[in-house]
């Protein structure tokens, strides 16, 4: 039962910031935030903590590339939704910042998350 529970606990990790994240990034006109902080920097945060939670959540050591891939994938499509938006734009140098957020997502997971995880299991 407790291996059940703690598969839950890292899919929810990874799902509520993904909805959120998404939902902040198709507002029409964003959401206000209670501080100051720059639109590379969201991006940044969002795509290291989604990479991260998304091999957490689903994927074994060899899964590096396939996070890659569907993390791309997101960012990818929340630019395309976003260029049909009024309110909202496309930009080129949020998908790079996005990349360079899955690339840092993917060490940490690998590197610091994976061996976490296995010696928290032996």
């Amino acid at each position: 039962m407790a291996a059940e529970a703690y598969a839950a606990l890292r899919k929810t990790a990874f799902w509520i910031p993904f909805v959120i994240a998404t939902v902040f990034a198709l507002s029409p006109k964003g959401v206000p935030l209670p501080f100051s902080v720059t639109d590379v920097a969201l991006h940044l945060f969002a795509f290291v903590y989604l990479s991260a939670a998304l091999g957490v959540a689903y994927f074994d050591a060899n899964g590096a590339r396939w996070i890659a891939f569907w993390m791309l994938a997101y960012g990818a499509a929340i630019e395309i939704i976003q260029s049909f938006l009024p309110s909202r734009s496309a930009e080129m140098k949020d998908l790079l910042v996005d990349v360079a957020g899955i690339a840092i997502g993917v060490i940490v997971w690998r590197y610091v998350l994976v061996p976490l995880e296995r010696r928290a299991q032996s």
